[in-house]
C-alpha cells in the first residue's frame, strides 16, 4: 500500500565533496515540495547509495526509481530503515541495512512542522 508522497521524505541523491557528505531530501509543506541539502557521515553516504542501487522492480526499464523513506527501527549494531520504491506504477516497501545516524536525521526532518526551522538547507 502506498502512503502519501506528502507524509514521507523523498532520499533523492547523496555526493561526495572535498568537505565531506552529503545528501539531498525533498520535504512536503503546505503542499509543495522543497529540498534540503545536509552533511552525513560516509556510513550514511553508503547507506543512501545502498539505497539507490537497490532496483526490485524492471531492470531494463529506463524509468527513474523514486525513493521514500517510511521508518527506521533496530539498534545501533543491527538498523535498518523502511524504503518505499518505486518506479512507474511499481511500488514496495524493503528495509535496507542502514546507519542509524541517517535514520535520525530522516526521523529529525520528518517531525519538523514549520519550513522556517530548516529554511538554511534549503537548495
Amino acid at each position: 500500500m502506498r502512503t502519501k508522497h506528502e507524509d514521507m521524505i523523498e532520499i533523492i541523491d547523496t555526493f561526495e565533496r572535498e568537505e565531506g557528505y552529503f545528501a539531498q531530501i525533498g520535504k512536503y509543506f503546505n503542499g509543495k515540495q522543497s529540498i534540503y541539502q545536509f552533511g552525513v557521515t560516509k556510513h550514511g553516504y553508503n547507506t543512501i547509495k545502498r539505497i539507490m542501487q537497490f532496483k526490485p522492480f524492471d531492470k531494463l526499464s529506463q524509468s527513474k526509481y523514486q525513493y521514500y523513506w517510511n521508518y527506521g527501527c533496530g539498534t545501533d549494531d543491527d538498523f535498518y530503515l523502511d524504503i518505499q520504491f518505486e518506479q512507474d506504477n511499481n511500488a514496495k516497501s524493503y528495509p535496507i541495512k542502514a546507519d542509524k545516524k541517517i535514520g535520525s536525521n530522516l526521523r529529525w526532518f520528518i517531525e519538523i512542522t514549520d519550513s522556517k526551522k530548516i529554511e538554511h538547507l534549503k537548495i
